[in-house]
């Protein structure tokens, strides 16, 4: 029986498509696929990565819902690419670090006596040491709210995962950046312009990837809004509970 591939639209026969070397049966996300896949994302790294990144930049929403719809072949694994790039970016930070003999980051908070002070300071030493705990954390809160608000699109919970996965991804990328920029500027960099400009990006991934016909433009547009309204609150919050930076009821 012929299959048609959903990466180049080849007809072939096979477990392999020919012509650009996808398998045939690129199956929906769910949860078996997505823990069937995590220790070859995990091992397995191929030359995608650059081509993801630029993509990711470049049209974002549309890369996704190509890889939604089976597309996958030049895309970089999800979980190997936050894991690289956590790990490019953790690293970066250490040596920025100790460049500048600084304190680490959670360090700066002023403990006080009260408990949650208390727990913010534990907390803080512990992602100030494992900060890609904290990114793969938040991974699943972020998609189950992006899952609540969009449901009427059509994606389910763990193809929500992907896609928050590679955006936090990106996440590390701007994260990089502001690293860098400190040994510029003797380690004084704000990075409240790398939130902004990432809950930018956000909101218009999410706004052009959750585009249905069946949701009316108001109605999709509050959705956008009020759905990085939580989004940024739950960073905000995470970012305060790991020691990154000063909690925001302080």
């Amino acid at each position: 029986m012929s299959i048609t591939c959903k990466n180049c639209l080849h007809d072939f026969d096979g477990k392999y498509c020919p012509h650009c070397g996808q398998k045939a049966d690129t199956e929906r996300i769910t949860y078996h696929s997505l823990a069937h896949e995590i220790p070859h994302s995990i091992f397995h790294v191929d030359k995608g990565i650059f081509f993801t990144m630029k993509e990711l930049f470049v049209r974002p929403a549309a890369s996704m819902r190509e890889y939604m719809a089976g597309r996958r072949v030049k895309h970089f694994k999800p979980l190997a690419y936050v894991l690289i790039l956590t790990a490019v970016s953790t690293f970066v930070s250490h040596l920025v670090e100790n460049y500048l003999f600084r304190e680490a980051l959670h360090s700066t908070i002023t403990i006080r006596s009260s408990l949650l002070n208390r727990i913010l300071f534990s907390t803080g030493q512990f992602f100030g040491k494992y900060p890609s705990f904290f990114y793969f954390f938040m991974i699943p809160v972020i998609s189950l709210v992006t899952w609540l608000f969009f449901r009427m699109s059509g994606y389910n919970y763990w193809e929500n995962v992907i896609l928050n996965t590679y955006l936090t991804a990106q996440f590390n990328l701007l994260l990089l950046v502001a690293t860098v920029l400190r040994l510029f500027n003797h380690g004084a960099v704000s990075y409240t312009p790398f939130l902004i400009i990432y809950f930018t990006y956000l909101a218009l991934v999410y706004s052009f990837f959750f585009r249905t016909r069946q949701t009316r433009r108001w109605q999709h547009t509050f959705l956008v809004i009020a759905s990085i309204v939580v989004v940024c609150f739950v960073y905000i919050t995470g970012l305060s509970f790991a020691g990154m930076m000063t909690p925001w009821w302080w």
